[in-house]
């Protein structure tokens, strides 16, 4: 009998330490102090790309800036940790398809840490058949030569049939 109590004591208390924590912890996460709204959507750099990207692609396609990996590649139960928690940094679509994913990178792309997570991006892209690119991130980008760039990736995954001129001749 005296187990018994024991045990349920031991419950008991243990369950008052549980709630007691998780009351702790879900204060602290909805304190107002930990949060706060940026200030821009994008930074600089990408702001300046997203505003070429408009510039050179005809109307027909749609920019998207940071989807979430999986909003792009699906991927089963054991491709799906690699995607869940990764963005990527534009998506080009046309008529609501994935076309393009594009990678812009500055110089924090040359730690070690962020050369590996390019490396598993990479990985999961040409796993998944996808065209993407990887840009150095500039201040000004030369057009002719994106639009090369954009064209290419699409020829080498044979989606420039089904693209029709991704890039507007007006440039």
């Amino acid at each position: 009998m005296i187990k018994l109590f024991l045990i349920a004591g031991a419950i008991f208390l243990a369950g008052f330490i549980l709630n007691t924590l998780n009351k702790s912890i879900n204060n602290t996460a909805s304190r107002k102090e930990n949060y706060f709204i940026r200030k821009y959507f994008l930074s600089i750099s990408e702001q300046s790309f997203y505003l070429t990207l408009k510039h050179i692609l005809s109307e027909e396609y749609d920019i998207f800036p940071k989807p979430r990996m999986i909003d792009v590649i699906g991927a089963n139960k054991h491709g799906k940790p690699r995607v869940i928690q990764k963005h990527i940094d534009f998506v080009i679509t046309r008529k609501n398809h994935p076309i393009l994913a594009i990678e812009l990178d500055d110089s924090s792309h040359n730690s070690p840490y962020r050369k590996k997570q390019d490396k598993a991006k990479n990985d999961i892209f040409e796993a998944a058949n996808f065209p993407y690119i990887r840009i150095s991130a500039q201040k000004y980008y030369n057009t002719n030569e994106l639009k090369k760039r954009i064209e290419a990736s699409l020829n080498e995954h044979n989606r420039i049939d089904n693209i029709q001129h991704p890039v507007s001749k007006t440039c």
